[in-house]
């Protein structure tokens, strides 16, 4: 078996080091490509990003290059959350290790605050119409990742994908690999 993994997202350098770290090669498709990740990586290619996240173009060149049959399997990260028909179009190439394009739909879209709801898991206040007191909500885009999307309501006016109301604490980021 080859142990080997394609590994893409915003960043890939922390997924490609935890994969490194317990045997396989990878080869990653990220924003960045910078030299910690291509020191540890067979090959390192850096993708041209958009606004909203991945140029699909772009990636499907550079995936394309690859030679599948080398591989055990895709990991990705943050770089397909507005983007899962791009994932999907993966799936059908290669294993892709975690969730699927439907997962990532329900997610990324609004019925995901829906299903918090019936499963009684708290979460800030969300809306699809403008908020009255724009200045206590956060305006958001369904599928943004890395937070650059996120505005006061009141400054980013009625363009966004949803509102959130602003909760008081400290933002915090999670990721976390798991076996």
């Amino acid at each position: 078996m080859f142990k080997k993994l394609i590994i893409a997202a915003n960043s890939a350098r922390g997924y490609a080091q935890a994969a490194v770290d317990i045997g396989y090669e990878v080869v990653t498709l990220d924003a960045f490509a910078d030299a910690d990740t291509r020191r540890i990586t067979q090959q390192s290619l850096k993708l041209n990003m958009m606004a909203q996240g991945v140029d699909a173009a772009s990636f499907k060149q550079f995936f394309s290059q690859l030679n599948l049959a080398e591989f055990d399997g895709f990991l990705y990260g943050s770089l397909f959350d507005a983007a899962p028909d791009l994932l999907e179009w993966v799936s059908q190439r290669i294993p892709v290790i975690g969730n699927g394009a439907a997962a990532m739909r329900l997610a990324k879209g609004f019925a995901f605050f829906q299903c918090l709801e019936s499963l009684k898991i708290n979460h800030p206040e969300v809306l699809l119409e403008f908020p009255e007191d724009s200045e206590n909500w956060l305006s958001k885009q369904l599928g943004g990742t890395g937070g650059t999307h996120i505005q006061v309501a009141k400054y980013a006016g009625k363009q966004a994908g949803y509102y959130q109301r602003k909760i008081e604490g400290t933002p915090i980021s999670l990721l976390f690999v798991a076996d």
